[in-house]
C-alpha cells in the first residue's frame, strides 16, 4: 500500500509539474542548452518552470543591485549634509559646554564670596565674644571689688557699733 500510495504522490507531482510548465510554455518555452566538451556534446533541457525560476532569481538580484547601488549614491551625494550636520551639532555642543562652564564659574565666584562673607561675620563674632569675655571679667572683677568694699563696711559699722556701745557703757 505504501508504494502505491509513493507513486500515487509522485503522479500528482507530476502532473502539477505539467501543469505549471504548460501554463508557462506559451510565455517561456522549453530551451535545450547546448554544452560542447572535449569528450563530446551534451544538452540540457530548461523546462519553462526552471526558466522562470532562473529569470525571478535574476531579476531580484538585478532589482537588489540597483536599490543598493542607489542607497550608496544617495549617500555618497548627502555626506556632505551628513557632515555639515555633525559640524553643526560639534558647534552646539561647545557652546552649550561653554554656557555650562561660564555658570560653573559664575557659581565658584558666588560660592567664594559667601565665604568671604561667612570669614568676616566670623571674625566679628569672634572680636564680640572676646569683648563679652573682657566685659564679664570685668563684672567678676567688680563684684568681687564690691563685696571687699561690703565686707569691709560691714566690719567697719561693727567697729563703729562696738565703739559707741564702749563709749555708751563708759559714759553711764
Amino acid at each position: 500500500m505504501d508504494v502505491t500510495r509513493a507513486m500515487g504522490q509522485r503522479d500528482v507531482k507530476t502532473r502539477l509539474t505539467n501543469r505549471i510548465n504548460g501554463v508557462l510554455n506559451r510565455y517561456l518555452p522549453e530551451q535545450r542548452l547546448f554544452l560542447k566538451s572535449d569528450k563530446g556534446m551534451r544538452y540540457v533541457r530548461l523546462r519553462p518552470a526552471t526558466q522562470a525560476v532562473m529569470l525571478t532569481g535574476s531579476s531580484l538580484f538585478l532589482g537588489w543591485t540597483v536599490i543598493v547601488t542607489a542607497i550608496f549614491l544617495i549617500d555618497s551625494i548627502s555626506s556632505d549634509g551628513v557632515r555639515e550636520q555633525a559640524e553643526r551639532t560639534q558647534l552646539a555642543y561647545e557652546q552649550r559646554l561653554n554656557a555650562i562652564s561660564d555658570e560653573r564659574d559664575t557659581r565658584a565666584a558666588e560660592a567664594q564670596a559667601s565665604h568671604d562673607r561667612f570669614a568676616v561675620a566670623m571674625s566679628e563674632v569672634s572680636a564680640m565674644q572676646s569683648r563679652l569675655l573682657a566685659s564679664e571679667e570685668r563684672r567678676r572683677e567688680l563684684e568681687t571689688a564690691v563685696e571687699v568694699i561690703q565686707t569691709t563696711l560691714r566690719r567697719v559699722m561693727a567697729e563703729r557699733d562696738e565703739a559707741r556701745d564702749r563709749v555708751v557703757a563708759l559714759q553711764s
